[in-house]
């Protein structure tokens, strides 16, 4: 039996909600697994998603996830939350997931109980060092991920401040990329919550 999760906060987490609470948080204990070997080369960033496969949006961001694993820029790596490893594996078969995934539940919830989250699908950019730079809640897209991560880069290159955050085409109108939350509140028609439109 596999426990059940939902807006988990760590005990020395103060809820924020102006702020991006995880940011900052060092999750190198993903190397503490014995499940996947991470091996980072040229990647400026890793992507950390939580996913079931009972999950329809989930299933929705596979094909962005994918795209980012393909990426030299991006180390996807995929977290079975609430669900069987044998759901998990037939999942990635059926969709051909081309980037590693932690499937066994004490794996898991050693990594899902060092940060707050409050649902899935949840994904999180950090850098290559671990730290968390940014948390969504609900499903992502490529450009969503690539112009947050495009205002990092200056520091992480040590050249600068981050940006004011990208604009996306949206369906009718702009997505402001640096607007997005995980505070779970209403967001557009359409978009997940949290996203506003400008």
């Amino acid at each position: 039996m596999s426990a059940v999760y939902v807006n988990y906060k760590p005990e020395n987490i103060v809820e924020d909600v102006s702020i991006n609470v995880n940011n900052g948080i060092n999750l190198s204990v993903i190397n503490e697994n014995n499940e996947v070997d991470i091996k980072l080369g040229n990647e400026e960033y890793i992507i950390l998603n939580l996913w079931a496969s009972w999950c329809t949006p989930c299933i929705e961001e596979v094909e962005h996830l994918k795209e980012l694993s393909d990426s030299s820029l991006y180390y996807v790596l995929g977290l079975l939350v609430d669900d069987s490893e044998n759901n998990g594996k037939e999942f990635i078969k059926e969709y051909e997931l081309n980037y590693q995934n932690i499937l066994k539940q004490e794996n898991v919830e050693m990594i899902l109980t060092k940060f707050s989250w409050n649902g899935i699908p949840t994904t999180l950019l950090l850098d290559k060092n671990y730290k968390v730079l940014k948390s969504y809640s609900g499903p992502i897209t490529y450009d969503l991920i690539v112009a947050d991560g495009d205002d990092f880069i200056p520091d992480i290159l040590g050249i600068g401040t981050t940006g004011t955050g990208g604009v996306l085409s949206g369906s009718g109108g702009r997505v402001r990329a640096d607007n997005f939350s995980d505070r779970g509140g209403a967001g557009a028609p359409g978009f997940p919550h949290g996203i506003n439109i400008t």
